[in-house]
């Protein structure tokens, strides 16, 4: 028997390889604290249902990478300086200052923070925008890193794969928390969208749904243009009406003639669908301004992670399990092994608000 972890689970390796990753994942992520006893070979037999020898050869193993010690009659021990050199060697690569505000880079760095909370060192934020970031920036990515003994690399936000050539040559591993990159060296943990639209999909029509908006803001910053100018993901069939417009951020203008025009159409939408929360809330307001009810007279559905308790029906991005698994695909690549897929997808959910209902049959049209 060994543990019901994601990795051991889908693993081929044989168990005593199985066993030492799942302890390697546990010291990293502070189960064990820096300098406590690690488990005694009796434990790991008694947990994992393995031999003395497989137990024996688990420790060794742990031990030749320097995570933990032997101490002649005393026992085995996380090491302190091992971890902590971990901890202190991942840089989190960050391209638009601003991302670092939205709620779901807020809820990767909750994930990623979230398993270090027994270590004494943290990642260092670093943004590719830094005055020493001209010219090459690959040349001078790699100078940041080496300057700030950087040993690992998680993507907060989307940059140009540009910028990691020359470590990704360098041998440094790199994870994006961010986007799917085409480099078959970066791997990435991003959300499974494709799922969690059909699901959404199938519930709109069973509410009676036939039309659907959806509105995408594209940000003035570049790289924020990347996810936002990207189709959406929203699977299309000849009984369901989809109509897609992008607008300015904050374009409160375009945005009312969007409503106006869409809203007075013979077969208007029935419900919106909203990239973001401030967004979902800028057409609420709009909405609720001209006489509209939401949800009686038209359904709102927002894209993304709510910022608190939201009343808004959502497809919700989970940020925190991305950053959580993108800092243990980190850990692994940190310590010679190779995760056993190049991009982990994680599942959105389908959360239940006050602002999807049924279709009503005439379409609110005066906006």
């Amino acid at each position: 028997m060994v543990s019901s972890s994601p990795s051991a689970r889908l693993s081929k390796d044989p168990i005593y390889k199985r066993v030492t990753d799942i302890l390697r994942e546990r010291i990293l992520r502070g189960d064990y604290p820096l300098g406590s006893p690690a488990p005694s070979e009796w434990t790991l037999r008694q947990e994992f249902q393995i031999s003395s020898t497989t137990a024996r050869r688990c420790l060794n193993d742990l031990e030749a990478e320097g995570l933990v010690y032997r101490r002649q009659g005393k026992g085995t021990f996380v090491c302190e300086r091992r971890a902590e050199r971990l901890l202190r060697a991942i840089g989190l690569f960050y391209h638009d200052p601003t991302s670092l505000t939205t709620t779901l880079c807020n809820d990767v760095l909750r994930g990623i923070f979230g398993q270090m909370e027994s270590g004494q060192s943290y990642p260092e934020l670093l943004n590719s925008r830094l005055p020493s970031l001209s010219g090459d920036v690959a040349s001078a990515t790699a100078e940041m890193l080496r300057h700030r003994q950087i040993r690992g690399v998680v993507i907060l936000s989307p940059t140009p794969e540009e910028y990691f050539r020359e470590i990704l040559a360098q041998g440094i591993p790199v994870v994006s928390a961010a986007m799917e990159y085409d480099s078959e060296k970066i791997y990435g943990v991003v959300a499974e969208l494709s799922l969690g639209m059909a699901g959404l999909k199938s519930e709109l029509i069973a509410y009676g749904h036939r039309s659907l908006l959806i509105l995408r803001p594209v940000y003035p910053d570049t790289n924020r243009g990347i996810l936002s100018s990207a189709p959406p993901p929203f699977p299309q069939s000849a009984d369901f009406a989809c109509h897609y417009e992008t607008l300015g951020y904050a374009d409160d203008e375009r945005l009312r003639e969007l409503l106006s025009r869409y809203l007075r159409m013979e077969k208007a939408p029935t419900v919106i669908l909203c990239y973001g929360y401030e967004l979902a809330l800028q057409v609420r307001h709009l909405l609720q301004a001209a006489g509209c009810r939401v949800p009686d007279d038209i359904s709102i559905v927002f894209f993304g992670v709510s910022a608190g308790h939201s009343i808004f029906h959502q497809v919700k991005v989970p940020g925190y399990i991305i950053g959580k698994e993108a800092i243990m695909t980190l850990f692994t690549l940190m310590s010679g092994h190779v995760p056993l897929q190049k991009v982990t997808r994680i599942p959105v959910k389908l959360v239940q608000g006050e602002t999807l209902g049924p279709a009503t049959k005439v379409p609110f049209r005066m906006l």
